[in-house]
């Protein structure tokens, strides 16, 4: 800038200039918002994959406890220790994400975040299953969530969230060290390493929580917060891995042994197989155990009269018949003195029929232009593996079997079909089809103001506001208000002549409600020739209504 005095309007120039400066500066490009979303969802979905992880491991440790309680409940008790250390800690940073994004949205709830999102889209708060934080306005505010974080950044370390996740940290690492043994912390990395030397853009240095919250956008805040949720599920999967492996140090001594056979399910389609995993709790892993095995009994008294399998560990028979199927078997092991020992076993399974249940939940037909909710199962298959498809119209998944049918009204077949096909084995397999008729809806029971039916009397006051409503009839099982495109009002002149005044809407006309102050009370007013916008198009009803004047 040039030295020298300079004008007010050199000066207004030049602070404008600085203004525009900043503004280029603290833009954030389109491109990495994406960025910062595309890495948010990816951590999103990897915490979800992570968790289903961590669950396994716990069913894992659980199994074990069942096999030798004595041996693995010291494990097992610092498992649950920190599965609630962490559970805390990952609800703990959760909340912090949600006021996240209400700080920056100046909102008072997530619940009002949603109904805003929601609003623009013309939906309902409950129909935004996930909130795109990219689409949000404040995806790029800074300003608000800095002070939430490290307030104005001169205190960072000691005041804001940001300086509180790092304490939360600090104790939630202690906690889950403290349950290892020594000499198992080694490797061990939980949560952020606050001492390292962190530097901004300059080389100046700074603290751990002006680097990732001062002036940092609610978008990058928000990718943050997911990835500490990674770390802490991180370190909970490595503290309970080191727990469960310490069981296995140990050999476990077992006194008893006891065959087991395992069904991979007691309900098979005909045309399906039968399989069970077969186990002698605590065997020598170095031999397996012979097989013998004899279908239609509840116990095999003579081995010559069983099939003999071999060492295996593994069932399976192919389901030809129909209804319930009986077996039984002997395991034999090999004792230590070379004597064979038997362990006798039985099961049973039952085998049906490939079917499948369609049932609509109003009546055996479809109505056009109203949305019929159907029920669609199929015995042993859960509801997630349907795959139903249907001829004419929209078949809509509600979840649970639950499926709504819509048939547009202009659609002029009489007749559709349900086909039930379901994800069996990574295949789809055919179960059954069903066949439904097509019907118009019913003929609307014409109303005034929706109170008065025909026969009725009727004060002149209420027909000068009220208009003609047309509903279906109580006895079908669809709610459906139909739009009244027009009607004639009939009635007596003075001189005794019928006279008809028509509308071209749900409404009275204005001659028709001067009229209406004229009539003398007990005079009779008939609405005919009523038409009304139906699913298929315009309909003109049959019936007619009539009232008496009050």
């Amino acid at each position: 800038m040039a030295a020298g005095k300079q004008s007010p309007r050199q000066k207004m120039i030049a602070m404008m200039y600085l203004i525009l400066t900043a503004m280029l500066a603290l833009n954030v490009s389109k491109e990495v918002l994406n960025a910062f979303a595309v890495v948010n969802e990816s951590l999103d979905n990897t915490n979800q994959q992570y968790r289903t992880k961590i669950d396994q491991l716990y069913t894992s440790f659980e199994n074990q406890l069942q096999i030798n309680e004595e041996r693995v409940k010291p494990y097992w008790e610092k498992a649950e220790k920190a599965k609630k250390y962490s559970q805390n800690m990952q609800d703990y940073l959760s909340a912090i994400r949600d006021t996240t994004i209400m700080v920056a949205e100046g909102a008072n709830s997530m619940e009002e975040v949603k109904r805003e999102y929601a609003s623009r889209l013309d939906k309902k708060p409950e129909e935004i299953d996930r909130l795109p934080i990219v689409r949000l306005d404040s995806k790029n505010e800074y300003d608000a969530t800095t002070r939430y974080f490290v307030g104005d950044g001169t205190r960072a370390r000691e005041v804001g969230k940001a300086h509180e996740i790092r304490e939360r940290f600090i104790e939630y690492r202690k906690n889950m060290k403290e349950l290892l043994s020594s000499g198992q912390e080694q490797g061990l990395k939980i949560g952020p390493d606050f001492n390292a030397e962190y530097t901004d853009a300059n080389g100046k240095k700074e603290s751990w929580e002006e680097h990732n919250f001062y002036h940092t956008i609610m978008i990058a805040d928000v990718t943050i917060l997911n990835k500490l949720i990674s770390e802490v599920q991180s370190a909970e999967f490595a503290v309970v891995n080191r727990l469960y492996s310490d069981i296995s140090k140990e050999d476990f001594k077992f006194t008893d042994i006891e065959a087991k056979v395992i069904p991979k399910s007691g309900y098979i389609l005909q045309g399906g197989e039968y399989r069970a995993d077969l186990i002698v709790a605590a065997y020598d892993t170095t031999q397996r155990p012979d097989v013998y095995i004899q279908k239609g009994v509840d116990s095999v008294r003579n081995l010559e009269d069983a099939t003999h399998l071999g060492t295996t560990d593994k069932l399976s028979f192919t389901a030809d018949q129909v209804g319930k199927q009986k077996y039984a078997g002997v395991l034999r092991v090999k004792q230590p003195g070379g004597m064979y020992k038997n362990y006798r076993f039985s099961d049973s399974y039952d085998v049906d029929r490939k079917s499948a249940t369609v049932s609509a939940n109003k009546m055996n037909v479809f109505y056009k232009g109203v949305p019929n909710p159907v029920s669609i199962s199929v015995p042993g298959v859960p509801t997630h593996q349907l795959r139903p498809e249907i001829g004419v119209g929209n078949l809509e998944d509600q979840g649970g079997g639950d499926y709504v049918v819509n048939i547009s009204g202009e659609v002029d077949q009489r007749e559709t079909s349900i086909t039930v096909n379901a994800m069996m084995k990574g295949e789809r397999t055919f179960f059954d089809e069903y066949e439904f008729r097509l019907r118009e809806i019913p003929d609307p029971k014409p109303t005034i103001g929706g109170t008065y039916t025909s026969g009725d009397r009727i004060e002149s006051d209420f027909l000068q506001v009220a208009s003609v409503i047309a509903k279906t009839p109580e006895f079908f099982e669809f709610d459906y208000t139909f739009t009244v495109e027009g009607f004639v009002l009939s009635y007596t002149g003075p001189d005794g002549y019928p006279v008809d005044l028509e509308s071209n809407s749900h409404q009275f006309t204005q001659e028709m409600k001067d009229q209406f102050d004229r009539l003398r009370s007990g005079s009779r007013i008939t609405i005919q020739q009523i038409k009304v916008e139906a699913p298929e198009g315009i309909r003109e009803l049959d019936n007619a209504i009539s009232f008496k004047i009050n």
